[in-house]
């Protein structure tokens, strides 16, 4: 499967506490905390199981007052979402 066509789903082991512009997560599985910034923050929010990674990409963008560079976007949410699936934090 095309990764942009992959839907990441939150995963409920995992528990999400909001820090100011970051967001705390933990992994009731394996007790790890991660911690987002505020890019992982919105990521983190859309991997709701409905959105495709490449239509993450493309809200990420438009929420962006200064649009980046779309490659680079799209590299950066796919290490992201993998990382993140890696960990045991999402599923697709």
């Amino acid at each position: 499967m095309d990764q942009l066509e992959a839907r990441p789903k939150r995963l409920s082991h995992v528990k999400a506490r909001p820090q100011e512009q970051q967001l705390s997560l933990f992994n009731t599985q394996t007790a790890e905390f991660f911690v987002l910034n505020s890019t992982g923050r919105f990521v983190w929010e859309a991997c709701d199981g409905t959105n495709t990674v490449g239509g993450i990409v493309e809200k990420l963008i438009e929420a962006c007052a200064t649009p980046p560079e779309r490659s680079e976007v799209v590299r950066d949410v796919g290490v992201l979402v993998e990382e993140m699936k890696d960990k045991g934090l999402v599923r697709w």
